[in-house]
């Protein structure tokens, strides 16, 4: 499997990614080891343990989590159904090609548009949640 690198962030207090490196964080590596860490608190989730340890973690009272930094594992916990909301920012570029964020799944996913704010960029940022 190739090595995915994310951090999850879980908040009890929070809805914002920024905050606290006291936050408990999650890099999801097969390479990574414990010395590597130079952020705490911070486990190392195996990659073929990561989709068990997300259920789980969404299975504790509170707190969100956060993926930054990887569309392969997005698509992963799309299709395991294991997201319940979504920022997307949309930027008024065209660059041709891109790598697809959304996999091919069985059945359909359906979200609802919560809010919709225009950046100064002109992005727009928009938050989904899913709708069960």
């Amino acid at each position: 499997m190739k090595t995915l690198i994310t951090e999850f962030i879980t908040s009890r207090d929070s809805h914002s990614p920024t905050g606290s490196t006291a936050l408990q964080k999650y890099v999801v590596s097969n390479t990574l080891t414990e010395s590597d860490i130079i952020w705490h608190p911070t486990t190392i989730i195996r990659g073929k343990d990561f989709l068990k340890a997300v259920a789980d973690l969404r299975a504790q009272p509170g707190g969100y989590i956060y993926v930054y930094g990887s569309p392969t594992m997005v698509q992963s916990l799309l299709a395991a159904d294991l997201v319940d909301e979504l920022v997307l920012t949309v930027v008024p570029l065209v660059i041709g090609s891109s790598k697809r964020l959304f996999p091919a799944i069985n059945m359909p996913l359906p979200f609802d548009l919560v809010s919709a704010v225009q950046a100064s960029t002109g992005a727009q940022v928009c938050r989904y949640v899913r709708a069960r």
